[in-house]
């Protein structure tokens, strides 16, 4: 939107005397308001300088008002002279001889100071608050309203009026100051609120009273350079959100503004990628919680996103046919904005519905994943230095040794586990010495290869590099035996594996899972059918990975035919426990 463009119609329906009423109209919290205070204030500012002809510019703002006599009064006591002291109240004499002669007796007794039409207005409202003043208050009505004289009237929040003042009354109102009183009056509201009788009555007089109207739809750019500046840290980034979620709504970006001022200090220090997916967040909460008219509500984005998935965003025609508009509505934009649950997003959440953060569960939360977009980042690093390996038949092998020891220097303690086995294998097979960057490297990550958690156990049979496994193993004290077990019963309790869990599995052999049967581990039968032979049916697509099921099946049911081969009544269990058919020559 060309904002000059729009001025030009101001200046021309202000400077233009057969030009009475004008319409600014606009959807709520687009910043209609915002937009002709600026222009309104900087054309007072110049009035010494003749910008504007009225005697008086008043703004009002109809919400809650009830009454015309209310509306009538506020005109005149919230007015600012736009006139020289003396000329104003000349003017107010001139004007008052015809129109109201106990004013005029006043206003002779008046000093010429520039705040005497204020003065004026509280006078008034202190009268009509008085005991017994009923009477004394219409009759100030009728002499305030009597002295309002080529006025510039701002009527705003008319749809947000009490329903006892009626769109017909405002504008015989407007009809009246326009033509008896030689005022100028701008009408700012949302039209398409109105409905009914009001607005039957708005387009009634519309034709015969309005003379211009202005649509104000400024871009969203427009509106977030009035909160946010334009060089602000993830402004593009924040601008391609609000277009993706379509809002313009300045009242909205004001509330966004104080929730990234409540976070920003805790998160500053972080990597460019968490702040941005914080940010990111912040926004579609801010959004759902402080946005009336939208149909995702925070409470319901608050249930969804915790089960949002890379599933949720398929295109099987068959799921979307099952989802309502709002849940289909909801998938688009988390698809769109690549958002998935996050142990933090129930403090962004609370920040908005509570009014207030828990700061520290935020930090806590904050400090692990940050971890996670260290390693990921720097692992990044790292696979642009493979490329100049798998992109290349060059001999540039002191090129490529000498990029991945930049980013071991400066980033070893963010590097993921694979990605450092991957890189200390290529530097140890030509010739470097990687001993002192492994001691390095698992002096940083040795409280996390401690922690309960099996995702540190079951990639240790993975790790290539026969020192750094040797070392991790030292670390963990622990038994593969241990490790299978925790894994097993994980995805017994799930149902769910990672590429890893399967990566692991399919590495043992018959011998191994045959010894942790024997060891009769704790709810043995449950992990066997619930953890090992939810393999034996599964199929996929990916060549690979139905290998794998195929692999931990053979070696699943080999490693229970030979216990069934032990003893008859070993071989009545496995066949009536585990459903496997012992092969005739295994009896």
């Amino acid at each position: 939107m060309n904002k000059s463009i729009i001025e030009e119609t101001l200046n021309s329906f202000i400077y233009d005397e057969k030009l009475s009423v004008l319409v600014l109209r606009g959807a709520w919290g687009i910043g209609k308001t915002y937009f002709w205070d600026e222009y309104v204030q900087e054309k007072v500012e110049n009035k010494a300088n003749k910008a504007l002809n009225q005697t008086a510019y008043s703004y009002v703002s109809l919400f809650g008002l009830h009454d015309l006599s209310q509306l009538k009064s506020k005109i005149f006591s919230v007015g600012e002279p736009l006139k020289p002291p003396e000329n104003f109240v000349s003017e107010l004499e001139a004007y008052s001889r015809n129109e109201n002669k106990t004013w005029e007796l006043i206003l002779r007794g008046q000093s010429k100071g520039k705040n005497f039409l204020r003065t004026l207005g509280s006078f008034s409202q202190i009268a009509k608050i008085l005991p017994k003043s009923n009477q004394l208050s219409s009759i100030l009505n009728l002499a305030e309203y009597g002295l309002i004289n080529k006025y510039l009237i701002c009527l705003d929040d008319i749809e947000r009026k009490e329903k006892d003042l009626t769109i017909k009354q405002i504008m015989g109102l407007v009809d009246e100051l326009c033509h008896r009183k030689g005022c100028k009056v701008i009408l700012i509201f949302n039209y398409k609120t109105l409905e009914g009788d009001e607005l039957k009555d708005f387009n009634k007089y519309r034709e015969k009273i309005v003379d211009l109207e202005i649509e104000y739809k400024p871009t969203i750019r427009d509106n977030l350079s009035v909160v946010f500046k334009p060089q602000d840290t993830y402004f593009e980034e924040l601008l391609d959100v609000l277009r993706i979620l379509n809002i313009s709504n300045i009242r909205i970006f004001k509330k966004l503004q104080w929730g990234k001022d409540k976070i920003w200090d805790l998160i500053k220090d972080t990597e460019p990628s968490l702040q941005k997916e914080v940010l990111v967040k912040l926004t579609v909460f801010c959004w759902a919680f402080f946005n009336s008219e939208n149909n995702l509500s925070l409470s319901f984005i608050s249930k969804s996103i915790k089960n949002t998935t890379w599933y949720s965003f398929s295109s099987n025609d068959e799921k979307k046919q099952q989802l309502s508009e709002v849940e289909e509505e909801w998938n688009e934009i988390a698809r769109k904005l690549t958002l998935y649950p996050q142990n933090y997003d129930d403090c962004l959440i609370g920040l908005f519905m509570n009014g207030y953060l828990d700061e520290q569960v935020f930090k806590e939360e904050i400090k692990k994943i940050n971890q996670d977009h260290q390693s990921k980042n720097a692992d990044a690093q790292l696979s642009c230095v493979w490329l100049l390996y798998r992109n290349s038949f060059e001999p540039n092998l002191d090129e490529i040794k000498s990029a991945m020891r930049g980013v071991l220097d400066d980033s070893l303690g963010k590097i993921s586990l694979s990605q450092f086995d991957h890189t200390i294998n290529f530097l140890e097979k030509f010739g470097d010495d990687v001993s002192a960057y492994i001691e390095n490297y698992l002096g940083f990550h040795r409280q996390a290869l401690l922690e309960d958690d099996p995702d540190e156990f079951w990639i240790v049979p993975e790790i290539k590099n026969s020192s750094l496994r040797s070392k991790i193993k030292d670390i963990l004290g622990a038994s593969e035996i241990f490790n299978l077990d925790k894994i097993l019963d994980e995805i017994a309790r799930t149902q769910g594996w990672s590429i890893k869990h399967l990566n692991y599995l399919s590495s043992l052999s018959e011998d191994e899972l045959y010894d942790w049967m024997i060891s009769n581990p704790k709810n043995m039968v449950y992990k066997i059918k619930k953890g090992l032979l939810i393999f034996n049916n599964l199929a996929s697509t990916n060549e690979d990975s139905s290998q794998k099921y195929q692999t931990i099946k053979e070696n699943t049911e080999n490693a229970l035919i030979r216990i069934a081969k032990q003893n008859p009544l070993n071989e009545m269990r496995v066949r009536n426990l585990y459903k496997i058919e012992i092969p005739e020559e295994g009896r």
